[in-house]
């Protein structure tokens, strides 16, 4: 979570100083074959040697979806997800919803879980859209 700033009227920002560009409106659309992120915020199209030996494209924002979930996480369990620094076990890692559901650090609510493990969906077509994620009922009640 070192990448996030408080910036007017209290409104939190996601911040990389390392890469950034405009990318096109709306969630559909919005590909990309640049890699960049930190191993831990990825998502599995990343660690899959296929798609970086092909060059092949993938949705920005369903990554962007990925690497939020992967902040969500952090915030409420104190503990980053999937720890592993090695690609093959943090495919494994980021790939099995039973090694998700161990790391939790305490019971949460079901719709709470519901939009972390709903984040975490490997395939890109069927992960949480942005729009998916503020529509989503533990949004709604604002987390109480």
């Amino acid at each position: 979570t070192q990448n996030m700033i408080l910036h007017n009227n209290c409104t939190l920002k996601l911040i990389d100083y390392s890469f950034a560009f405009v990318a096109g409106e709306g969630e559909q659309g919005a590909m990309s074959q640049t890699f960049c992120g930190a191993q831990s915020y990825v998502s599995p199209q990343f660690m899959n040697e296929q798609v970086h030996a092909q060059d092949l494209e993938f949705n920005m924002f369903a990554n962007d979806c990925w690497a939020m979930g992967v902040v969500l996480f952090n915030m409420l369990n104190n503990l980053n997800p999937f720890p592993s620094y090695d690609n093959a076990e943090l495919y494994r890692q980021q790939t099995s919803l039973d090694f998700l559901r161990a790391r939790y650090i305490k019971q949460f609510p079901t719709d709470l879980r519901h939009l972390q493990e709903a984040l975490f969906i490997e395939d890109e077509k069927k992960r949480l859209t942005m729009a998916k994620v503020l529509a989503h009922p533990w949004i709604a009640r604002r987390g109480k």
